[in-house]
């Protein structure tokens, strides 16, 4: 930032600090958006958890089809929340994104600026692989628990 003329000592925040109504709610909106499906994501597999180890020590099948099944539900919320982020990060040329950058920025350079994403969607997807591989192995975990009661051999 230093080499390009600005003097930053802190973070920046892509919230407005200003009292301007934006015209790209769209984005205030996939924030949003994508924000309440990662909680759901997160509230999803953190109540599966322990519904999955309790379905393990007490055999139960019904507990662990239901971990299986919240397993898909993440991954589902996983792909909705994906799909937010890739939209949201998908800018008009001369995006403004009322930051302390943009102070004074002529229009033509606004159009020149390349944002990338970096490592966040690649961690998303892994995380997303990962739900929907476990949740196939909870539900292939039940059928094994049903076949075993079924035939007590």
């Amino acid at each position: 930032m230093k080499e390009d003329g600005y003097d930053i000592e802190n973070c920046i925040s892509y919230l407005s600090n200003e009292k301007i109504i934006s015209r790209d709610t769209w984005l205030d909106r996939m924030r949003n958006l994508a924000m309440s499906c990662a909680m759901v994501c997160l509230i999803l597999l953190s109540f599966s958890a322990p519904l999955g180890l309790l379905g393990l020590f007490k055999k139960q099948i019904s507990t662990i089809m239901v971990t299986g099944v919240m397993y898909i539900l993440a991954g589902v919320f996983g792909v909705f929340n994906l799909a937010f982020m890739q939209f949201k990060r998908v800018k008009p040329d001369g995006f403004y994104t009322s930051t302390i950058l943009d102070l004074n920025l002529p229009e033509e350079y606004m159009k020149l600026r390349v944002f990338s994403v970096g490592w966040p969607p690649t961690a998303e997807w892994a995380g997303l692989i990962l739900c929907l591989v476990g949740s196939l192995f909870w539900l292939l975990l039940a059928k094994i628990y049903r076949f075993q009661i079924l035939s007590p051999t």
